[in-house]
């Protein structure tokens, strides 16, 4: 993944606040993010939020969110999504990464940036809508995207792990996947891609956990 520059210097920076309009002309031209570098704006102090507000924005038209996999790298989703497991202590999961554009991606080295964008990730039964895998809530992680090669597109740099307590009972079963992101300034995206649940490689000769 390539970092770009933004060209912007650090007293426009100065006038940013949560308002859209207070964006540099390269970072929205028209409301779509063209080529922003990681950023942590310093937003003005307000109580205390939880992660993910209980009413959202419409979706925004410009912001792209695509649904992958990959621990670290972004894979496109497979038609075949595989339920990874690794120890007794971590379990089992999916892998869920995503790739977004016109966002403002925040910092994705500063896990505290009040300016990073929100995201959250979670996998229900196709038949039912039910969470699967033992979980009762969904999740919200608030963390910077980085950069890609291409201009205003930017990827998790790890992925979000959707834990599974009960592997088997989910193999051949449809899943739905779904992905919402949310920037400082409102702007929201969603995905949802259907798959089928399968076991990783080697699932019947790893014994048990």
């Amino acid at each position: 993944m390539t970092t770009r520059r933004l060209a912007l210097s650090l007293a426009a920076f100065a006038s940013l606040s949560g308002c859209g309009d207070d964006l540099p002309r390269q970072a929205r031209d028209g409301g779509d993010v063209i080529d922003a570098a990681p950023l942590c704006i310093q937003l003005d102090a307000g109580p205390a939020s939880a992660c993910w507000p209980e009413e959202l924005p419409d979706p925004s038209p410009e912001v792209r969110v695509e649904i992958g996999t990959g621990l670290i790298d972004f894979r496109p989703l497979p038609d075949a999504f595989e339920i990874a497991c690794t120890d007794a202590q971590t379990g089992c999961y999916m892998a869920i990464n995503a790739r977004v554009s016109g966002i403002m991606p925040g910092d994705p080295k500063n896990p505290l940036c009040p300016s990073n964008p929100r995201t959250r990730a979670y996998v229900t039964l196709e038949e039912t809508g039910e969470l699967v895998g033992g979980n009762d809530r969904i999740r919200c992680v608030q963390r910077g995207y980085t950069a890609t090669d291409t201009p205003g597109t930017y990827e998790m740099d790890d992925a979000y792990s959707w834990s599974i307590d009960d592997p088997p009972s989910l193999f051949q079963q449809e899943v739905r996947v779904t992905v919402e992101v949310l920037d400082h300034l409102g702007r929201y995206g969603k995905a949802e891609e259907v798959v089928t649940a399968v076991p990783y490689p080697g699932w019947a000769d790893a014994g048990p956990l």
